[in-house]
């Protein structure tokens, strides 16, 4: 690599790194140009930029050119490197995350598998190609659902990382933030604040205070501490992550990001005008960076959908929502798993408006669509499982209700394990059907097994944790029966 090409290669990342795509496909087609001219066509460093050119085409959104670019890479890797080579198993990982995002399982499995025989390698931890076939191994076994492959995955980079450079430094707090993320995932939601906030001191002594990384990881940290109720540490992150991201520009798409997170949490803390303009802005700047037929644009316009549906103006909400799923579907495709959310989410939508049956038709494509895409014991199926059980209820059909709910917890139990927040929910819903049906002691028995698990992730005075206990007690006070009242 000639000193003028790695200047381009690292003015395409800033470039790619500042949202300015069109300047970043630029620079890297100039590098590839050249490396082509200079050392032929099929050379590995001709499949290094080719690779490149392929996430920044997935990070614009353009599905097709992205794995046009990857299978290119992968010729070029398989002649001249050979299938077994790291190089050749980190492009193998990107089409195959490529195929899977967009919903394509049946084109990323057999990629997954030949990536995971690559297991068998033997690679000396000193090797500069060590750690990327770690990550790669990881990334498989997490999009798998193999979570604890994964984990030892991570812990086994960390440690090389450690030994190898120390544990100041940036692949360390990138280690770090993947364990966080797959403890956040697990809803082992301590364990990742604290991995969270040691990120963060890395990124202290080794990052200019402007950093993106570090606004990222910001928003990492908030996340968590929204997701424990913590709503004033959230906002502080939040707010501090879209400072550092201003400095890049409002129209950085990391910008954006940071506006619909404060948005979200806005709307958490019934904030609804607050996170009202947030969205606006995160709109327009999508529509001017990243364009209106983007999946991400999808996202934050069904966001928009779901604040205007709690606020009860559904007149606003239902287009929105109905947009938002069109451009979900032309932009990933109509077998893609996050289509089941947006089905689910209209699925609500008319159940507040009070259309039970248009609800009840969308629920059973939602869940269609799950069972065929990701499996009947999948932890979306059992959140969609169970909001069509409180349709159910709606309904006046408390038989399938029931059945549902405890379906839905089964799954909780196998998939994420009996301490899981989302195992804590559905179960908190099962106790309110057993409130509504006149089984109190049934009822205090699984609300307390729900303050149980939310005193482990929340705190003991978190205020649902308290809420839950004063319900318990509620239930607890058995009420007079007429006949048992003694006159004197």
């Amino acid at each position: 690599m000639t000193p003028k090409n790695q200047e381009r290669l690292d003015q395409a990342r800033t470039c790619e790194t500042r949202g300015l795509y069109q300047d970043a496909l630029q620079l890297y087609q100039q590098v590839l140009e050249e490396i082509s001219h200079q050392m032929g066509n099929h050379h590995p460093e001709v499949s290094v930029i080719l690779d490149k050119l392929g996430l920044l085409y997935q990070g614009m959104g353009d599905y097709t050119e992205a794995r046009n670019y990857f299978e290119r890479a992968l010729m070029i890797d398989e002649q001249a490197l050979g299938n077994l080579h790291p190089q050749y198993t980190l492009h193998l990982a990107h089409l195959a995350f490529l195929h899977d995002s967009h919903g394509h399982h049946a084109q990323a499995e057999p990629l997954y598998q030949q990536i995971r025989t690559a297991e068998g390698q033997t690679l000396e931890a000193d090797s500069p190609y060590f750690i990327m076939h770690l990550q790669n191994l990881a990334e498989v076994h997490e999009s798998l659902g193999d979570y604890d492959q994964a984990m030892d995955l991570y812990n086994k980079i960390i440690e090389t990382i450690d030994s190898a450079e120390g544990q100041q430094n940036q692949p360390y707090a990138e280690a770090l933030t993947h364990k966080a993320n797959l403890f956040r995932e697990l809803g082992e939601l301590q364990r990742a604040i604290v991995l969270y906030e040691r990120v963060l001191e890395i990124d202290r002594w080794t990052l200019d205070p402007d950093h993106p990384h570090y606004s990222a990881h910001m928003n990492n940290l908030a996340n968590a501490y929204e997701a424990t109720g913590n709503y004033q540490e959230a906002l502080v992150m939040y707010e501090h992550a879209l400072e550092i991201a201003a400095r890049y520009g409002e129209t950085h798409p990391n910008y954006a990001v940071c506006l619909n997170n404060l948005g979200n949490l806005y709307e958490s803390i019934g904030c609804y005008e607050e996170a009202h303009v947030l969205y606006e802005q995160t709109l327009a700047i999508d529509e001017q960076t990243i364009g209106d037929t983007h999946p991400t644009y999808a996202v934050h316009l069904s966001n928009m959908a779901t604040l205007y549906e709690s606020m009860e103006n559904y007149e606003e909400a239902l287009p929105l929502a109905q947009k938002a799923f069109v451009i979900a579907c032309n932009a990933l495709g109509t077998t893609h798993p996050d289509i089941a959310c947006y089905l689910n989410n209209l699925a609500m939508l008319h159940t507040a408006m009070g259309e039970p049956q248009e609800a009840l038709a969308l629920f059973e494509q939602a869940l269609s669509l799950d069972r065929k895409s990701l499996g009947e014991d999948h932890p979306n199926y059992a959140i969609h499982l169970n909001n069509m059980a409180s349709l159910y209820e709606v309904l006046d059909n408390s038989g399938k209700s029931l059945e549902l709910y405890q379906q839905a917890l089964e799954i909780d139990r196998k998939r994420l394990g009996p301490d899981h927040p989302q195992y804590a929910s559905h179960l908190e819903n099962l106790a309110a059907w057993h409130v509504q049906h006149g089984s109190h002691e049934k009822a205090v028995e699984y609300y307390s097994i729900v303050v149980q698990i939310l005193e482990k992730n929340l705190g003991q005075e978190h205020s649902r944790c308290m809420t839950l206990k004063h319900q318990i007690a509620e239930l607890q006070m058995e009420p007079l029966e007429w006949e048992d009242i003694q006159v004197p």
